[in-house]
């Protein structure tokens, strides 16, 4: 979701002075049902929101969002995985038919540079929270990075 109320009102409205959850709203419902109909079958669900587009500066409505976020979180059990700022790399590759899994040194139009690779960091994060990879930490005995190829076939 985008760091604003407007976003934040899909899936819980909050009272404007004291940052209270009055109810949860209609997407949030409609996940809460899904939830249900596939508890009844001996299944579950995960539910992540992702703050995104976040930009440079924190602000005080970034911080009530963040408040409210977790409060609501809470309330209706969705965990809050890792933020995605705005970046300029993620629309940069497009046109190229690229993801940040396509980052290395030899990719063009401009290599692996420091954005994308902050970006692909990002991602990674986002996919690791996700439980679909299992980066190395920094403290174990490998210098290896996930390629591409090893993203995709993760997936």
């Amino acid at each position: 979701m985008n760091d604003s109320f407007v976003d934040f009102d899909v899936i819980g409205n909050v009272d404007p002075v004291t940052m209270a959850l009055s109810r949860v709203s209609h997407y949030a419902e409609t996940v809460l049902g899904a939830r249900e109909f596939r508890a009844r079958h001996n299944r579950t669900l995960d539910w992540v929101v992702l703050r995104n587009r976040l930009a440079g500066a924190d602000t005080t409505n970034r911080e009530r969002i963040r408040v409210a976020l977790n409060s609501l979180a809470g309330e209706v059990g969705f965990r809050i995985g890792p933020p995605l700022r705005e970046r300029v790399a993620y629309r940069e590759m497009f046109p190229f038919g690229l993801t940040l899994a396509d980052v290395s040194a030899g990719l063009r139009p401009d290599g692996a540079n420091s954005p994308k690779l902050a970006a692909r960091q990002e991602v990674n994060a986002l996919l690791e929270a996700l439980g679909l990879i299992v980066l190395a930490r920094p403290d174990a005995p490998t210098d290896h990075q996930p390629d591409g190829a090893e993203l995709a076939s993760s997936l």
